[in-house]
């Protein structure tokens, strides 16, 4: 899968989370989704591309959740 489609997918969370698109966060963003991205593919034997969409929407949802909240609070610039 290309880089751009993981760069494209955490740029979204960030607009729709409200944080700022500062390189920091976008990195950030990125490793996360990576690392769970290849989690979920080795755990359900999926396809990475489906794996990165239940991964985004997962996340998309998390955002609303305040322990989750929370979490991202921590690690991204507002």
């Amino acid at each position: 899968m290309k880089k751009d489609e993981y760069e494209k997918a955490a740029k979204a969370l960030l607009i729709e989370s409200h944080y700022k698109l500062v390189d920091e966060n976008i990195k950030w963003m990125l490793h996360s989704l990576r690392i769970r991205t290849k989690r979920l593919m080795i755990y359900r034997k999926c396809s990475e591309q489906k794996a990165l969409n239940e991964i985004v929407q997962i996340t998309s949802g998390a955002f609303s959740t305040e322990d989750f909240r929370q979490y991202y609070d921590s690690h991204l610039i507002s």
